[in-house]
């Protein structure tokens, strides 16, 4: 959606590399950092307040009373609400993952408000240059809302762009936009102000003023954030509200992509030193203090999602992303194991770890590390972590356990926080042992270097 991409090859080897894409370098805002972290997702009275002229009922009612009304009609197996029953397309990207409880706790709400129904949530795949995207005879009339975080592949590439400008010929369609508007720049979805008009009822397409005669061919879809002003906007606009019009961000999606020439892919540092100076330079300071955080545990969904809840409560996974976007958090999995609590699902470039850990305490990293294990064992059932949480009996890097291709990956991040801790290094037959088993689990022994094979500039 934005004409700023490259190619990524169809070869590229390793588990990371096939499961991600990245051709955009995080960029710098032209504005100063916050001074604080994004906030949370919505409430869902902020939501309910947002969506109040979609909700079935009369103008006089309060949110509380149609949000009561839904709630009935849902209890009841009513359905939606008519008129403005929408679908909703997620995108099932792997950089989507740390998404998932904002997505699914903002579906589920809708299908409580009568405003859509599960047989109306499908996925779509923005992976590559060639997604599966949504097909238009799959969607009923009505809005079509997609929840995007604009990272993977298809975005950067403009691949999805033929079938947003079909879908958007029979559906109003709108994208919410989940990562922060911050960090739009970076993504393959960057947005500008326009002023949109309303030409249809109920749901029918709408039309950017003033831009047919100029742009034939250019259909506009709006772009919102999840706040509470954009989602009012859009849901006055759906109904005919301030005359019709509406200003919003937009992109204008062309119907034959092959007019918007994508630009060469940006080369990204190589080594670890210069990938982590540009984080530095163009990330937030409350991103750089989640990294390091999490350089001290192994990585998957949960045990991201509780060092963050904990660094920084309340915050949304805005912060996850915007690692994501800058390449320090890569998945190392494929879709088939993203979401599991055994396994070690993402990771950061190598060398890239070390250096986030040589810029913490040692109290905080081991704290860090401890509660992470003992939260994997005693929480998550990965009983073969028993005994790790408690480094201070245990400063030697061998370990008398065996290594299998399953914990390979754990044992490293445990050698990577010994080392920066009580500066030991495990032995060369160790290192061995410890990589056969990696390879064997299908990790990549240079993680760096599968992205940047597969098109991931930083």
């Amino acid at each position: 959606m934005s004409g700023e991409a490259g190619t990524a090859p169809d070869d590229a080897e390793g588990p990371a590399a096939r499961s991600w894409v990245m051709v955009r370098a995080l960029e710098r805002p032209p504005w100063p950092r916050p001074g604080a972290p994004a906030v949370g997702p919505l409430s869902e009275r902020q939501i309910m307040r947002a969506l109040h002229a979609l909700l079935d009922g009369t103008p006089s009612d309060t949110v509380e009373d149609q949000a009561f009304l839904a709630e009935e009609r849902h209890h009841r197996g009513a359905g939606a609400a008519g008129r403005w029953e929408m679908t909703v397309a997620v995108d099932n990207a792997l950089s989507m993952e740390v998404w998932q409880p904002v997505v699914r706790g903002l579906v589920e709400l809708l299908i409580r408000l009568g405003l859509c129904r599960q047989e109306r949530v499908v996925e779509f795949d923005s992976h590559g240059a060639r997604p599966s995207a949504v097909a238009p005879e799959r969607v009923p009339p009505g809005p079509l809302l997609v929840l995007t975080d604009g990272i993977a592949a298809a975005w950067q590439l403009g691949a999805l762009d033929r079938s947003l400008h079909a879908l958007g010929q029979d559906h109003s369609v709108a994208v919410i936009h989940l990562v922060h508007d911050r960090l739009w720049p970076s993504t393959g979805i960057r947005p500008e102000p326009f002023t949109l008009l309303r030409t249809g009822a109920g749901g029918a397409p709408s039309r950017l003023t003033g831009w047919e005669e100029t742009r034939a061919g250019v259909f506009p879809v709006p772009v919102l954030a999840l706040r509470e002003d954009h989602l009012k906007q859009w849901a006055d606009f759906l109904t005919g509200g301030a005359n019709g019009w509406i200003r919003l961000p937009a992109v204008l999606v062309p119907r034959d992509p092959a007019d918007t020439a994508p630009a060469a892919p940006q080369d990204g540092p190589a080594s670890a030193a210069g990938l982590l100076a540009v984080f530095e330079n163009a990330g937030t300071e409350w991103a750089l203090r989640l990294a390091r955080a999490l350089a001290a545990v192994p990585l998957n969904l949960p045990v991201m999602h509780r060092v963050q809840s904990r660094l920084i409560p309340g915050s949304a996974p805005h912060l996850l992303s915007e690692l994501i976007i800058a390449g320090l958090l890569v998945p190392v999995v494929g879709r088939e194991s993203i979401r599991r609590h055994d396994r070690v699902t993402f990771d950061f470039p190598d060398g890239v770890r070390e250096l986030l850990l040589s810029a913490a305490t040692r109290a905080d990293t081991v704290r860090l590390f401890e509660d992470a294990v003992r939260f994997l064992d005693r929480d998550l059932g990965v009983v073969w972590l028993r005994g790790w949480d408690n480094l201070s009996t245990r400063p030697t890097q061998e370990v008398v356990e065996p290594v299998t291709p399953e914990s390979a990956a754990f044992h490293r991040v445990r050698a990577a926080v010994l080392g920066a801790v009580f500066g030991t290094a495990p032995s060369a037959a160790w290192r061995a042992r410890v990589s056969q088993s990696t390879d064997e689990y299908g990790g990549s022994a240079d993680r760096g270097a599968n992205l940047r094979q597969d098109g991931h500039t930083t």
